[in-house]
Order: C-alpha cells, then structure tokens, then sequence
C-alpha cells in the first residue's frame, strides 16, 4: 500500500479526496490503517486496488491468507454461495496453512442433503482455477451429465501421474518413473488394473496386511510427491457416503498422515450410513458441518434464482418468503420450492425421488416405522416406537431404530429424535396409502385412550 501510494506521490488526505471524486468510498483513517499494515475491509481493500488498478495481492503482498481471494472474490462466476462466507474463508485458510508448512491437510465437509457441499466446493474450486491454480475433482455421482471424473482407485491414480489408462506402455513408463519402489510399483499395477503375470501375483498375494498397508503408504507418498512437483494444489472427493470399503481403506493412507506435499484434500459427505457421525479415519481432519443459512443470505440467493430465470422478484415476494419458511435454510430445497407450482404445499420433487430411492431399498419394517413417526410430527420418542415395534411384531428393535439413524432421515435430539428436516418428513408422510394410514391412526388411537385410563 504504502508502495503504490508513494507511486503516485500524493498524500493520504488527497488520496481520500480523489477516491471521492471517482466515487469510490475510502475514508481518510481506512487510507491510514492500510498504509499502516493493519487490517482493513475487504470493501476497503478493494476500493483501494480499484483507485490504483493494481490486484489486492499488490498492496497486501504479505497478508496471512492468500491475497489473490479478495480479487477472486468479487469476480466470482459460479453458482452463488451466500450464507457460507465463514466456510470458504476455512478452505483457503487451510490451503494456505498447508502450502506455509509445505505439508498435506484434510478437511471433512458434511451436512445433510441440499446444504451446498458440492456448490462450497465449486465455488472455491473456480477461485483456485482463477489464480492459476492446479485442481483435481472426482465425485461418486453416477449423474452421466456431469463431466466430473467418476471416482475409483484406478482414475486416482491415473489422474495423480498425468496418464491414460488406455495407453499401457506411457503408464507403465510413468509409473517406473515416479514410484521408488519395485514392489509399490507392482502394488499400482494392480490397483489400476494392468496386466500381470502368475509371477507377479504371487508376489502381490504373499504380502501381509500390514505390509500391504506399508506399500500403499508408500505408493500415496510418492503419487503426492509427483503431484506436488506438478504444481497440483488440491485434490477433492465429493459424495464420500458412497465409498465402498477397499476404496476408503486406500484413501485413508492419503489422509491418515501429514505428509511432506502442501495438497489439501477436501471430503464431503451426506450424515447418512458409517457418515452419521465422523468415521474414525477423518478424525484427524478439520471439519466443517454446513448448517442451514440465515433469513437474509435465503432472500439473496432466492432472488438470485428468480432473477437467473428473467423473473422479477419482487412480483414474486410471496413465492420467495412461502419457499424461504418452507427450506429452513436449506439451498436446495429452497431452489426447489421457488420454482413448485405451489412453493406453499408442493413438496421439492427431487426431495421425493431421492425418499422414493432410499424407502425402496429399506427393510419393509423400517419403512413402516419411518411412515408411522410421520403422523405423529417432527419429533418423536422411544416410546412411541417402542408401541409401533409391539405392534408390528419386531423382534429387534434396537437394530430398527440403528437403522433408523442411518438412513440420514432421522437424527437423535436427546432423549428424542426427530426428522432431519419438516419437508422430509412431509415426504415421507404423503407415501402413506388409505389402507396404512387408517392402521397407524387406530394405533395413535389405542394408545392415547391406553393413557387416558392409566
């Protein structure tokens, strides 16, 4: 700042002066704190680099988080982010911290369906792309309209050394090159699905788990070294929830130490499955649980929506502050409802073919017991389920209401539980057939005139 200020040879007062005639708003004292070295507004900052036309790095070249993301900041092109600034600040903070101590961080981003994980991610991911910055991103998603890398083992691998798996010859190359070892070389053949001989297979089948365990370590570390010297700065695994266990058990030897590489992993996750609660394997990483956004970041982003379709949204207030009240602070579902034929009933229709999903492939009792703590409300208790399982017949009820918890439907609010959000359970209420409902209510029935006696 003070630099660029002595530039132009002009004094702190005209400075002030001159930005108020451009109409640029930058106070006497604001001038003086930059020029000091204290901290200023972002606002501030880049008013200032607006004056001088220079990028924000230039007047804070020894910030402690990167300078290049105030610019990138204001220029941003994705999807919006509203309500998550604290996160995204977290991501290059950790990026920042990582490349400062020249070693590899995780972070773990969970939240439940719809609260942005994939958009925080993008969002800082186009900032990284904006300051030249060399990125991986590979998701679970089976969507065949994204053009994201589908996840595996092999296209880790793959991607990390810069190579085709169509083209043996460059990969085998490729991988006698950067790996150190014969036998982590091997172990990568294998992993990646190239051709081995009897021999070969016999060498890779011999090792113990532990030793396994060892030549895995070793294959991340040089994968992680080679990708350093190639300038990569984050890798990022979207939808960890769907991992199977043999893909878990190698990324965990990328993540389980601090290795020598400044790379940052980012892991996101639905709370659902072995996701409920943090596994034990993301222990060590820093996380960060997306809650829902505030009143005013939803107003920002539904208007953003509506206006991204050419609609007006202040001929649309109702619509906006039905779907705002119906969301909870939830993105998605808000995106959703703005657009319902009737955003003050309708039910978000992605919502209801991911329940759809997900009640198919459920045991028929927890279906069942799902549609009966529907009708009582968002919250219900042990008892209450206690009554259901008496009645359905079920012989383990414990392992009903595990299941239950890992269905990503329901969480426990000690000593209750409730659904995860009112419009899930709006969903999971309207599944309910004529036939079930009358059963559930007389069941409701039974019960309160069972207390009325006692």
């Amino acid at each position: 700042m003070a630099t660029a200020k002595k530039k132009k040879s002009i004094s702190q007062e005209k400075l002030s002066h001159e930005c108020t005639n451009l109409r640029i708003p930058v106070s006497v004292s604001s001038v003086k704190r930059a020029e000091a070295g204290k901290r200023v507004l972002y606002r501030t900052l880049s008013n200032l680099a607006d004056y001088f036309q220079v990028s924000p790095d230039t007047l804070l070249p020894n910030t402690p988080i990167p300078t290049w993301l105030y610019k990138h900041l204001s220029e941003q092109k994705s999807a919006p982010c509203y309500g998550r600034e604290w996160e995204l600040q977290q991501l290059h903070t950790l990026l920042n911290n990582a490349e400062r101590q020249r070693k590899s961080k995780t972070t773990y981003v969970h939240g439940m369906i719809g609260m942005g994980k994939s958009n925080l991610v993008d969002t800082f991911l186009n900032h990284l792309k904006a300051a030249k910055k060399r990125t991986l991103k590979f998701t679970t998603s089976t969507n065949p309209t994204q053009s994201i890398d589908h996840f595996s083992v092999s296209m880790l691998i793959q991607q990390l050394l810069l190579t085709d798996l169509n083209d043996e010859l460059a990969l085998r190359n490729k991988m006698h090159l950067v790996f150190s070892s014969p036998i982590g070389c091997l172990r990568a053949s294998q992993l990646v699905g190239l051709t081995l001989n009897q021999h070969q297979w016999t060498t890779i089948k011999r090792l113990s788990s532990s030793r396994l365990q060892e030549v895995d370590r070793l294959i991340a570390k040089d994968l992680l070294s080679y990708a350093t010297h190639k300038k990569l700065s984050v890798i990022v695994l979207d939808g960890a929830h769907l991992l199977s266990h043999i893909d878990i058990e190698f990324i965990r030897t990328f993540i389980q130490y601090e290795y020598a590489y400044p790379i940052l992993f980012i892991i996101s996750a639905q709370e659902v499955g072995n996701f409920t609660n943090v596994p034990d394997w993301l222990s060590l990483a820093h996380t960060i649980r997306l809650k829902p956004i505030d009143t005013l970041s939803s107003n920002k982003l539904a208007n953003t929506f509506l206006l991204t379709q050419g609609l007006c949204p202040i001929k649309n207030r109702f619509r906006i502050e039905s779907s705002i009240e119906r969301a909870c602070g939830n993105p998605s579902f808000l995106k959703q409802l703005l657009f319902a034929p009737f955003p003050e009933t309708s039910d978000p229709e992605a919502l209801q073919q991911v329940i759809s999903t997900l009640l198919s492939e459920m045991p028929e009792q927890l279906v069942k017991l799902l549609r009966f703590v529907s009708l009582i409300g968002i919250f219900f208790n042990t008892e209450q389920i206690q009554l259901f399982s008496c009645h359905a017949n079920i012989k383990s009820p414990l392992c009903i209401q595990q299941r239950m918890l890992h269905s990503g439907l329901v969480i426990q609010s000690s000593p209750d539980y409730k659904f995860i959000h009112p419009l899930v359970r709006d969903v999971i209420k309207n599944t309910i057939s004529e036939n079930e409902i009358d059963w559930y209510k007389q069941l409701l029935i039974d019960k309160t005139q069972h207390v009325n006696r006692i």
